[in-house]
């Protein structure tokens, strides 16, 4: 089988693998799309492991299903996280002190970016596995990892009518994080160096910040209020300090993702006393949210159609990884492992795809 193998994201080639052989309790997916990724979340997993086929969240069908495995039939449609989500009782937000017991780190193997993975019996066993109604599209299921992830970072955030909500780094996920918060009745200031993100999230409702404008900050845009919350969602040291500086007294920085640049928490603590505020850090999701996002896109309470996207094949995988770490892009990438994208299952005609070349 086919799969794209990355030893950096500089470096990336498509290889022949062996075909993963499943045991019981144990699945064999074949996959039909997987969504790219955040560059600092997959250069994470190659800081550990290298080379490896990334690719989180695989939509496809279940085309051979182990012993003991209930519930699920060859043919299944359905979304698999790459890592089992925190288990959250009675829908709140994990604890993350207990992350690594609360969420088991087994993976897929060996990763979206594979025309077949091997769903390993712990995803079973813990209910991670999330069967698909027909009438989601193939896009929508893609969206349930970037979305899932928002709606955790948002957890411990009251968002409400009137709130105050800066967005920094309008990646997919950020632009997602402006929908929701827009959703939920908040005035959201967006802020971002690309103007064409800017533009996007304007177009969904948020008032856009350039922070290489000098003229124009958070207060400024909140008619010197200042904001409640901050989901910062990039690596970009100065756009933290955005952040800190727009926080209204007793707001609260959540840092969404994994992020591994040391320097990026190095903050004075009395600037934290002195306005009361609050630090967060979110990474991953919760089986409640990944629930939650099931439902909003099944119900169509979320427009996706506002979203650029890029479809490509597994020859594609490189050079979108290249872009994404040059941050050229990140707004959304499609990877098809077979090849040949679906144009009534994406609903391509509501979203700006542009189609393998």
């Amino acid at each position: 089988m086919r799969a794209a193998l990355s030893t950096s994201l500089s470096e990336t080639i498509v290889e022949d693998l062996p075909k993963p052989i499943i045991g019981p309790g144990e699945a064999l997916l074949r996959v039909q799309a997987c969504s790219l990724g955040p560059p600092e979340e997959n250069q994470f997993y190659l800081n550990r492991q290298s080379p490896l086929v990334l690719g989180r969240g695989p939509v496809g069908y279940l085309v051979s299903v182990g012993a003991s495995v209930s519930g699920f039939k060859e043919g299944d449609r359905v979304y698999v996280p790459f890592h089992i989500p925190y288990r959250s009782e009675g829908g709140g937000s994990p604890n993350h002190l207990q992350a690594r017991t609360l969420s088991r780190w087994t993976a897929l193997d060996p990763g979206g970016f594979s025309e077949l993975v091997r769903i390993p019996a712990d995803h079973f066993d813990a209910g991670a596995v999330c069967l698909l109604p027909r009438s989601l599209s193939t896009l929508e299921a893609c969206f349930l990892a970037p979305l899932s992830q928002v709606l955790q970072a948002f957890q411990s955030t009251h968002l409400r009518a009137g709130g105050r909500v800066l967005v920094l780094g309008l990646d997919l996920r950020g632009l997602l994080a402006v929908q929701h918060a827009v959703a939920e009745g908040s005035h959201v200031v967006a802020c971002d160096r690309n103007k064409r993100r800017r533009d996007i999230a304007e177009a969904l409702g948020a008032v856009p910040l350039d922070p290489g404008d000098s003229s124009q900050n958070a207060r400024s845009l909140t008619q010197g209020l200042g904001v409640e919350s901050a989901v910062f969602f990039n690596g970009d040291t100065e756009s933290l300090g955005v952040a800190l500086n727009s926080l209204s007294f007793g707001g609260r920085l959540i840092i969404a993702g994994l992020n591994e640049d040391e320097k990026l928490l190095g903050i004075s603590p009395r600037r934290f006393l002195s306005s009361d505020l609050s630090i967060q850090v979110s990474t991953g999701t919760s089986d409640s949210m990944l629930a939650k996002a099931l439902e909003l896109l099944e119900k169509g309470e979320r427009d996706l159609s506002q979203l650029p996207l890029e479809a490509v094949d597994l020859h594609g995988v490189a050079k979108a990884l290249r872009e994404s770490k040059e941050n050229k892009a990140w707004l959304g990438t499609l990877v098809f492992p077979g090849g040949a994208v679906k144009a009534e299952l994406l609903d391509d005609d509501a979203t700006d795809i542009r189609q393998i070349s």
